[in-house]
């Protein structure tokens, strides 16, 4: 169908507008807010229709947010070849954060460093709520960790992250901790900062989220004692 001046919509730019209309709405409230007195008897009214108007953009953004983190998972599990077995990238509450360029090898410290031949081509790491991916130049998967159960290291003058993972043994390597060391080499140390700070800040929510449930917990079970 034709638009204004002549322009061709289709059914997507339609479904889109009202969408679109929302910060916009938030943004003449705001001037209109900005130029009301505040003794003005619709000042109130129009603070509340701010604030509603605000909730209903911010819920518009997280909405737009987790569509677009599912779509990357999707795209990811499609792309990336040799995933574990029991392994499933998309699962409930998972969303993808981000993904940056570095090369990998499996080796335990900078010193001595890694031969040359131990490193990967030039593959991804890849940053969700819970867990980290790191795949190869040729998009096929290296290794993966739960951020609660891996320790990090930044060396950042060299743009390397140390990632250590570590599993329990199976029954037939007998009982404790399998340890594996992975370096992850940026292509610059502001780049290996930004997404050292990313695994932080989601360590940190993880451990923020396990105690808000064990809290929950406590406190239904003191509600449930006689």
């Amino acid at each position: 169908k034709k638009g204004g001046g002549g322009r061709v919509f289709d059914i997507n730019s339609y479904l889109i507008m009202p969408i679109q209309r929302v910060p916009r709405y938030e943004l003449l409230l705001k001037e209109l807010l900005k130029n009301t007195p505040s003794t003005h008897k619709q000042y109130p009214v129009i603070e509340k229709a701010l604030e509603s108007i605000g909730g209903a953009a911010r819920q518009l953004n997280e909405t737009k947010r987790e569509a677009e983190s599912g779509m990357r998972l999707i795209q990811l599990h499609n792309s990336v070849k040799n995933w574990p077995k029991r392994f499933t990238l998309i699962e409930p509450g998972r969303t993808y954060i981000l993904e940056s360029k570095a090369i990998f090898a499996r080796w335990p410290s900078l010193d001595p460093p890694p031969p040359l031949s131990f490193w990967s081509g030039l593959g991804s790491l890849i940053l969700c709520s819970d867990i980290l991916i790191w795949t190869n130049d040729t998009q096929t998967y290296l290794a993966h960790g739960d951020l609660e159960k891996m320790t990090f290291e930044s060396m950042k003058h060299d743009a390397v992250v140390k990632l250590v993972l570590k599993r329990p043994k199976t029954k037939t390597n007998g009982e404790g901790e399998v340890v594996t060391t992975w370096l992850a080499k940026f292509e610059s140390v502001a780049e290996c900062n930004k997404v050292y700070s990313m695994i932080e800040s989601c360590r940190s929510k993880l451990l923020r989220d396990y105690k808000s449930r064990m809290s929950a917990v406590e406190q239904g079970g003191n509600r449930s004692d006689p």
